[in-house]
């Protein structure tokens, strides 16, 4: 649902659910804060929760405390107006202001339910507590959950130094693993094939690392290929330095009575191939690129490309035979320098997760993003059931502003703790998302 102007007929907040997994759609300007504090409101009057039972998470510091102020103001509202309703229950306001309509609407409801006297007690104790609102960006509550269940999650509690970021540790961890991996040939030419050096390695490393699965998978173990590419390059070398002069013969004679495709064959097409071979035999490379153009000296495509009723004179040699021969055993070993650059994408990654643990502990470091991890792993272990129940009952209910910008590792922490469907979570659970999914970065 989308959030209403100012002054509806009827906020559609007053209705809401205050338990299960809740989805508020919010575009800027439409009120979000206004509408936090109105579900904040509500869980205080309604479901009689403590202010610091509700978890209200936002994307930034700044954001963390408009919203504290906000929810003082409305509670400091909420308490006078209670205070003139029980006074004169008949009271009528006249007011243009959307938060005293609304919240004295919201009120009117609760006392034909509610003494006034227990009501306007529980809405002065929300004010005076509203410093211990828990209102944190998502950084914030996950250290203040590692912090106060350090001895549920496994955490030192003496927390390491916060660094802002893992960048200079992610050019630490590049120069060390291009001097590792390239230790070895072949990882070495596969590591110039993905990177161009260590600090493009370094600035991939974020993501690389973040990536919750690298897909794809690597493959078994295979031999290289290379001997039986190394066999057809020497066939093909045999070949050309026999049958290299007849089958450009062949060729400049199928070009000149049109036989083949003219707009595939042009008449510098057999010398420029016959040159490029010369040149890849001299190279002596097995692997070494010949020229792009070589297959259209294969019985394949010489065939296709002849020309209409011309078949019985389409050029034909050995030689032909031999370069497709080494043009099938090149793919294969394309393809399976492919397999290994995968295998070793993968060995990178794994490598460089090992080194930067160790790295921070070493150091006693600890970034933003260790404070997710620190939550989520905790959520996974043999304890994650009990770290769950435990942060339960300390929030009974949680609010995530900006959701469209959470990644799956935080909404995974929010939707195991405080969903229906978490860790043995209670029929009152409430968690309620909030954001524009159009606004996601």
């Amino acid at each position: 649902m989308n959030l209403q102007a100012r002054l509806p007929l009827r906020d559609p907040y007053l209705d809401i659910p205050l338990q299960g997994l809740q989805l508020i759609e919010a575009s800027a300007g439409t009120g979000k804060t206004f509408t936090v504090a109105t579900l904040v409101t509500r869980l205080v009057i309604e479901r009689e929760l403590r202010v610091g039972q509700i978890l209200a998470v936002t994307f930034t510091d700044a954001a963390t405390q408009e919203l504290r102020e906000r929810l003082r103001l409305r509670l400091a509202l909420a308490a006078r107006l209670a205070a003139a309703l029980i006074e004169d229950p008949a009271a009528h306001v006249d007011s243009r202001d959307a938060e005293i309509v609304l919240t004295r609407d919201l009120l009117q409801r609760q006392l034909r339910q509610e003494g006034g006297a227990s009501l306007r007690a529980r809405l002065q104790q929300a004010e005076r507590e509203i410093d211990l609102a828990a209102v944190f960006t998502i950084h914030g509550f996950c250290a203040r959950a590692l912090a106060e269940h350090a001895l549920d999650t496994g955490q030192a509690f003496d927390r390491p130094q916060m660094i802002g970021s893992d960048r200079a540790l992610h050019d630490e961890l590049a120069a060390d693993l291009w001097r590792w991996f390239g230790a070895d040939a072949l990882d070495a030419q596969l590591l110039r094939s993905l990177w161009s050096g260590p600090k493009a390695l370094a600035k991939d490393l974020d993501a690389l690392l973040r990536a919750q699965r690298l897909l794809p998978e690597p493959s078994g173990a295979a031999p290289d290929p290379l001997p039986e590419l190394q066999h057809a390059a020497d066939a093909l070398r045999a070949a050309f330095a026999e049958h290299g002069d007849d089958l450009h013969a062949q060729l400049l004679a199928a070009i000149a009575g049109k036989v083949i495709h003219g707009g595939t064959y042009k008449a510098t097409l057999p010398d420029e191939l016959r040159r490029a071979l010369q040149r890849w035999c001299m190279h002596g490379d097995a692997s070494h690129e010949i020229d792009p153009r070589i297959d259209r000296l294969t019985p394949a495509k010489l065939l296709g490309k002849t020309n209409k009723g011309k078949h019985h004179a389409t050029p034909a040699s050995p030689l032909c035979e031999a370069v497709a021969a080494y043009l099938d055993a090149a793919a294969r070993r394309h393809e399976w320098l492919a397999a290994q650059t995968v295998g070793l994408l993968h060995r990178v990654r794994a490598d460089a997760l090992q080194r930067l643990v160790r790295l921070k502990r070493t150091r006693r470091l600890e970034s933003y993003d260790d404070l997710i991890d620190g939550v989520a792993t905790a959520l996974d272990s043999a304890q994650g059931a009990a770290f769950a129940s435990m942060l339960r009952k300390q929030y009974a209910v949680a609010l995530v502003d900006e959701f469209q910008d959470t990644d799956a590792r935080q909404w995974s922490i929010f939707r195991r703790v405080f969903a229906p469907d978490g860790y043995d979570a209670p029929a009152s659970a409430g968690l309620f998302l909030i954001g524009d999914p159009k606004q996601a970065i």
